[in-house]
């Protein structure tokens, strides 16, 4: 990672409110992703992302997770996101765990490619990512 993206992504950060739908909106501007681009590469529908963005639904954790990576979110903002969605990842929970790792390390790859990392390493939690290989 270069200097310009560190302190690009630093700049983002640094603008996210406490504000669920100010700070997904910011996010998808930043990073160029509509929710219908969201709903394809998640596979959750479009009506669902505009809810859990809307805080109209409560999204669970492996939606969240979800859209922060197929969104290519660093971790500091993925968490931010996920703590503003009313979840918490658990340190106690081995699905949260790995979540955690591919949100800090995995989060420039696509949800396929992460997909099959989790594969290859043995965490069954590879079994909530969509199934498709997906041109992100």
């Amino acid at each position: 990672m270069d200097k310009e993206q560190i302190l690009e992504e630093a700049r983002i950060y640094r603008t996210l409110s406490n504000d669920l739908k100010d700070s997904w909106l910011k996010v998808l501007r930043w990073r160029k992703i509509s929710q219908a681009e969201l709903s394809r590469r998640t596979g959750l529908s479009e009506r669902t992302i505009s809810q859990i963005i809307n805080g109209e639904r409560i999204g669970t954790i492996d939606s969240i997770v979800m859209m922060c990576l197929a969104s290519n979110l660093p971790g500091d903002i993925s968490e931010q996101l996920i703590k503003l969605s009313g979840n918490v990842l658990l340190m106690t929970n081995e699905d949260h765990v790995m979540y955690k790792y591919v949100l800090w390390q995995k989060y420039e790859l696509s949800l396929a490619e992460i997909r099959q990392f989790l594969y290859e390493i043995g965490a069954e939690i590879y079994m909530k990512f969509p199934n498709y290989p997906c041109e992100c």
